[in-house]
Protein backbone atom coordinates (compact mmCIF):
# COMPACT_ATOMS: atom_id res chain seq x y z
CA UNK A 1 0.00 0.00 0.00
CA UNK A 2 1.46 3.43 -0.94
CA UNK A 3 2.73 5.69 1.77
CA UNK A 4 0.67 9.17 2.28
CA UNK A 5 2.62 11.83 0.27
CA UNK A 6 4.56 13.97 3.11
CA UNK A 7 4.17 17.74 3.62
CA UNK A 8 7.56 18.12 5.03
CA UNK A 9 9.61 20.11 2.37
CA UNK A 10 13.08 17.87 3.06
CA UNK A 11 10.82 14.47 1.56
CA UNK A 12 8.93 16.52 -1.04
CA UNK A 13 12.25 17.02 -2.84
CA UNK A 14 13.35 13.79 -2.30
CA UNK A 15 10.55 12.37 -3.67
CA UNK A 16 10.64 14.80 -6.95
CA UNK A 17 14.08 14.06 -7.50
CA UNK A 18 13.16 10.11 -7.50
CA UNK A 19 10.17 10.73 -9.87
CA UNK A 20 12.21 11.93 -12.38
CA UNK A 21 15.68 9.75 -11.57
CA UNK A 22 12.76 6.85 -12.38
CA UNK A 23 11.51 8.48 -15.60
CA UNK A 24 15.20 8.76 -17.18
CA UNK A 25 15.57 4.96 -16.50
CA UNK A 26 11.86 4.86 -18.02
CA UNK A 27 12.96 6.85 -21.16
CA UNK A 28 16.37 4.84 -21.35
CA UNK A 29 14.38 1.94 -21.10
CA UNK A 30 16.45 0.80 -18.14
CA UNK A 31 15.18 -1.56 -15.15
CA UNK A 32 15.37 -0.67 -11.62
CA UNK A 33 16.87 -2.93 -9.24
CA UNK A 34 13.76 -4.01 -7.85
CA UNK A 35 12.31 -5.05 -11.54
CA UNK A 36 15.13 -7.05 -11.96
CA UNK A 37 15.00 -9.01 -8.68
CA UNK A 38 11.01 -9.53 -9.25
CA UNK A 39 12.11 -10.77 -13.09
CA UNK A 40 14.42 -13.28 -11.78
CA UNK A 41 12.12 -14.62 -8.73
CA UNK A 42 9.55 -15.26 -11.95
CA UNK A 43 11.94 -16.89 -14.10
CA UNK A 44 13.38 -18.89 -10.94
CA UNK A 45 9.79 -20.09 -9.92
CA UNK A 46 9.05 -21.03 -13.61
CA UNK A 47 12.37 -23.31 -13.43
CA UNK A 48 12.22 -24.85 -10.35
CA UNK A 49 8.21 -25.95 -11.38
CA UNK A 50 9.94 -27.37 -14.45
CA UNK A 51 12.48 -29.20 -12.65
CA UNK A 52 10.43 -30.81 -9.64
CA UNK A 53 7.67 -31.70 -12.66
CA UNK A 54 10.32 -33.43 -14.73
CA UNK A 55 12.23 -35.06 -11.87
CA UNK A 56 8.84 -36.71 -10.42
CA UNK A 57 7.95 -37.85 -14.25
CA UNK A 58 11.76 -38.98 -14.52
CA UNK A 59 12.12 -37.02 -17.44
CA UNK A 60 14.97 -35.10 -16.54
CA UNK A 61 18.65 -36.11 -14.90
CA UNK A 62 19.07 -33.64 -12.05
CA UNK A 63 22.82 -33.91 -13.13
CA UNK A 64 22.25 -32.75 -16.63
CA UNK A 65 19.86 -30.08 -15.71
CA UNK A 66 21.60 -27.90 -13.69
CA UNK A 67 23.16 -26.15 -16.62
CA UNK A 68 20.21 -25.49 -18.98
CA UNK A 69 18.40 -24.51 -15.56
CA UNK A 70 20.49 -21.52 -14.95
CA UNK A 71 20.57 -20.62 -18.65
CA UNK A 72 16.74 -20.53 -18.75
CA UNK A 73 16.56 -18.54 -15.56
CA UNK A 74 18.82 -15.54 -17.07
CA UNK A 75 16.73 -16.08 -20.39
CA UNK A 76 13.84 -15.93 -18.80
CA UNK A 77 14.34 -12.95 -16.37
CA UNK A 78 15.51 -10.48 -19.51
CA UNK A 79 12.59 -11.74 -21.67
CA UNK A 80 10.48 -10.83 -18.47
CA UNK A 81 12.27 -7.30 -18.03
CA UNK A 82 11.76 -6.35 -22.22
CA UNK A 83 8.41 -7.57 -22.43
CA UNK A 84 7.64 -5.41 -19.66
CA UNK A 85 8.93 -2.25 -21.91
CA UNK A 86 12.52 -2.25 -21.18
CA UNK A 87 15.30 -2.39 -23.36
CA UNK A 88 17.21 -5.86 -24.33
CA UNK A 89 20.93 -4.07 -24.22
CA UNK A 90 19.48 -2.26 -20.71
CA UNK A 91 17.79 -5.20 -19.36
CA UNK A 92 20.58 -7.24 -20.14
CA UNK A 93 23.16 -5.23 -18.22
CA UNK A 94 20.88 -4.52 -15.09
CA UNK A 95 20.69 -8.36 -15.12
CA UNK A 96 24.12 -8.87 -15.57
CA UNK A 97 25.39 -6.09 -12.64
CA UNK A 98 22.59 -7.59 -10.04
CA UNK A 99 23.95 -11.08 -10.69
CA UNK A 100 27.64 -10.61 -10.86
CA UNK A 101 29.74 -11.24 -7.57
CA UNK A 102 33.16 -11.01 -7.42
CA UNK A 103 35.20 -14.46 -7.95
CA UNK A 104 32.05 -16.14 -9.79
CA UNK A 105 32.54 -17.53 -13.77
CA UNK A 106 30.93 -14.96 -16.02
CA UNK A 107 27.03 -15.59 -16.70
CA UNK A 108 26.27 -17.29 -20.26
CA UNK A 109 24.69 -15.50 -23.01
CA UNK A 110 21.37 -14.01 -23.05
CA UNK A 111 19.82 -14.86 -26.03
CA UNK A 112 15.91 -13.95 -27.14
Amino acid sequence: MPRPKSTVPRLLRKAERQAKYRARLQDAGRPEASQVDVAVAAATAKAVRWLFTGLKDGKIDERDSRRFLLDSIVADSARILVDSGCSQEEATAKLRSRLRSAGKPRLPPITS
